[in-house]
């Protein structure tokens, strides 16, 4: 069986758990005996191969260049790399083409593509941003949206972050005035065309997800959103997190006599994932409380890298560490008291919260998409109210997080069998 996994990035171009998902799904496919491609975006003009990957994928490169767009290319989804996927499919022959993503290089007419060669066709539902035209999926920057595609309060909410004032909002997010839009500056366009984009949007999302043999989602949040946007039931599909590639150190850390309590953040520095609401937590504590707090951060806004930089010089016990290789986040995780997950978007995972009950090591995570469900399930840690900087000063200030450690082994051995059988109903079911 052969398998051509498409996406934007891999890990060495990216941050996230996209890349960390494909690469330990090829893993787990690989073992299973599955032949794996992986296909992704390049600055180079032609298709390519790179050769001798020690991970034993292989990976193909098409020239996709993103070029800064006009602002109603993202609401049609105009398909970039068609002839390379082409290329890719032809080259590989394979079985399954899986995509791990909406947009330019994953659209309608990639999922058309790839079923018009005879493959099978997945998607797997990976970030808000598939469907979100915030991209957060919180509505107006607060609470958890549904996430159904409502064209009128998609389109308030979109220009309330615009900053628009509420009459204006609801006459254009009522009415499509773009029309009106060609007399106007092409920077002040957005708000006249905003209703006609969401549209646009609208109809090339019910027209993708019609594509797919199956959506796999891995976070049951992300099942409902499907469902509530028409996507039948039937056609859904669950799929665990694929396991760390090899079996992480159990914590280590016990009453050694050491008081200072450590702390960990592991992830992208960007605001959805609440760094700022940590630092403010622990800047809520007397300065005699004896923890520390390292914040192992990769990428994201140059402005919010400079705020969180100045936050933790102004207080000595907040750390802003460089980035580290993913083999060497088990040490880490293996000698801290707890994992700090403090995201303000609903995540469809997310990796580092599975990571931290793979090692036994307690989570504290936001009451917020996937962290609430794996933590209501399984336990091992202990949640707050998302953007609720004074809940998790509580927590970190008067919770017994050591009564949360446990012996991970059932937990390990559970999620595997239960990744490995759904794999197998995926590969069979087709």
């Amino acid at each position: 069986m052969r398998w051509l996994m498409v996406s934007q990035n891999t890990p060495d171009q990216a941050v996230g758990g996209t890349e960390q998902y494909v690469q330990r799904l090829s893993e787990g496919l690989m073992a299973r005996g599955t032949e794996v491609a992986w296909l992704h975006a390049d600055q180079e003009p032609a298709l390519r191969e790179d050769k001798g990957q020690a991970d034993g994928i292989r990976h193909l490169r098409i020239p996709l260049r993103f070029f800064p767009q006009r602002r109603e290319q993202s609401w049609q989804i105009e398909p970039l790399g068609l002839e390379g996927l082409r290329n890719a499919i032809e080259e590989v022959r394979p079985d399954f083409v899986h995509f791990h993503g909406f947009g330019r290089s994953q659209s309608p007419e990639h999922f058309t593509l790839a079923k018009n060669a005879g493959a099978r066709v997945l998607m797997t539902y990976h970030a808000p941003g598939q469907s979100c035209a915030r991209w957060d999926l919180l509505y107006k920057g607060g609470e958890m949206c549904s996430g159904l595609i409502d064209v009128q309060r998609c389109c308030d909410c979109a220009l309330h972050r615009a900053g628009l004032p509420a009459p204006l909002r609801w006459v254009l997010a009522g009415t499509d005035c773009s029309a009106l839009a060609h007399i106007l500056p092409y920077g002040a366009q957005h708000a006249f065309v905003r209703r006609r984009g969401m549209l646009d949007y609208q109809q090339r999302w019910n027209r993708g997800m019609a594509i797919p043999d199956r959506i796999l989602w891995h976070a049951g949040w992300v099942r409902d959103l499907l469902m509530r946007n028409g996507v039948p039931e039937d056609r859904l599909q669950h799929l665990s997190l694929p396991p760390p590639r090899s079996p992480l150190p159990d914590s280590k850390r016990s009453a050694t006599g050491r008081r200072t309590r450590r702390f960990l953040y592991l992830g992208r520095l960007i605001d959805i994932k609440g760094v700022h609401i940590l630092i403010q937590a622990v800047r809520m504590l007397p300065r005699t409380e004896p923890i520390e707090v390292h914040i192992f951060g990769a990428k994201g806004p140059e402005e919010y890298l400079r705020k969180i930089t100045a936050l933790c010089e102004a207080d000595p016990r907040v750390h802003l560490e460089a980035p580290v290789d993913a083999a060497q986040v088990p040490e880490l995780l293996a000698g801290a008291d707890a994992v700090i997950v403090p995201s303000l978007w609903p995540e469809t995972g997310p990796y580092t919260v599975l990571e931290a009950l793979w090692a036994g090591t307690p989570v504290v995570g936001s009451q917020r998409g996937g962290i609430e469900e794996l933590i209501q399930r399984w336990g091992g840690g202990v949640l707050f109210e998302p953007g609720n900087a004074r809940d998790l000063a509580r927590i970190l200030l008067g919770s017994d997080l050591g009564s949360l450690r446990r012996d991970p082994s059932v937990f390990r051995e559970t999620w595997n069998a239960a990744f490995r059988c759904e794999l197998d109903q995926i590969c069979d079911r087709d």
